[in-house]
């Protein structure tokens, strides 16, 4: 299933087109993080809803969700982490392993550009890292109701490339607009 992401629209002007899955219009965000920024669509995508960038494609896949920017470099991939995944109080350092470790990529921390914060109830943060011929970004979101990783790649020698560098930015903020589903009861 390919699901592409578009400009926000105002649901009472027009609908959104067939390929976009958004969430529906008549419930708004719960909160101001999660309200669509200029350019993106609040889109739901099973095991995580999100801001969606404009141009972006998403193809949700057992387990993992992965995605792909306009310009065609790197790829964004997503993926719901066990509860056991950070034992103890969450820290910046124990959800940075647990997300590179479900990256696959064999990096040595700490990366550089290292980014956390704390908002609402959920910690996130980011670092990157040279991994053999590629560059990488991780990120994690570790909230009450769970811990998303996710992470964006491409080849080294295109990491400065400006597409790239947007594509992280657009990414940044999807991922700080991760949701997940409510418990089902």
């Amino acid at each position: 299933m390919l699901l592409r992401a578009v400009a926000s629209r105002d649901p009472r002007k027009s609908p959104p087109p067939p390929e976009t899955s958004s969430s529906d219009p008549s419930s708004p965000p719960t909160d101001e993080s999660s309200a669509p920024k200029s350019g993106s669509s609040r889109i739901d995508l099973g095991m995580v809803a999100l801001n969606a960038a404009s141009g972006w494609r998403f193809y949700p896949l057992e387990g993992r969700i992965v995605a792909r920017p306009a310009s065609g470099v790197g790829v964004f991939e997503i993926v719901l982490l066990p509860g056991e995944a950070v034992k103890g109080p969450p820290s910046h350092e124990v959800c940075m392993a647990a997300a590179v470790a479900a990256s696959g990529y064999d990096v040595n921390p700490p990366g550089i550009d290292r980014a956390k914060e704390y908002c609402d109830t959920c910690l996130a943060g980011g670092e990157s890292f040279r991994a053999e011929s590629d560059f990488v970004r991780v990120w994690y979101r570790h909230c009450p109701e769970g811990m998303v990783a996710a992470w964006f790649a491409c080849k080294e020698k295109r990491a400065a490339e400006r597409s790239v560098l947007e594509s992280m930015r657009q990414c940044d903020h999807m991922i700080s607009s991760v949701r997940l589903p409510p418990p089902v009861s």
